[in-house]
């Protein structure tokens, strides 16, 4: 468990299943209900569905974080031309492209070789 947010939800789930039992171990069979039991009874089941909505979100967010491509590939510009229709200018390492986009497909209008950027030249320029 090297995520704080699981231990804090472990413990959270702990603590008020402990409280749970606890209350209801001493209540006697024919009492009627009490103000705390109800509220318990109603924010339980609340908290555990946001604590697994959280853990959701964290595992899609851990799951596909590599996915979005880090600095290999930059989405420069967008552009809409239509309802569902878009142009978009990408960047990667060693081109520029620009990129049609419709519902049903992707084709590329045009494309030319990146420029090195400042911080590439000054690095290049210090190894040599």
């Amino acid at each position: 468990m090297r995520n704080p947010i699981r231990r804090i939800f472990v413990l959270s789930c702990l603590l008020f299943l402990s409280y749970s039992l606890s209350a209801f171990a001493q209540e006697p069979a024919n009492a009627p209900p009490s103000f705390s039991m109800d509220v318990l009874s109603l924010i339980t089941p609340l908290l555990i569905v946001i604590a697994a909505g959280v853990a959701a979100l964290w595992w899609i967010k851990r799951r596909y974080a590599g996915v979005s491509g880090g600095d290999a590939l930059r989405i420069r510009s967008v552009l809409a031309v239509g309802p569902r229709e878009r142009i978009v200018l990408l960047e990667t390492e060693r081109q520029t492209l620009v990129i049609g986009v419709c519902a049903t497909s992707m084709s590329t209008l045009a494309q030319w070789p990146t420029e090195p950027r400042a911080s590439d030249a000054q690095a290049s320029d210090t190894q040599l």
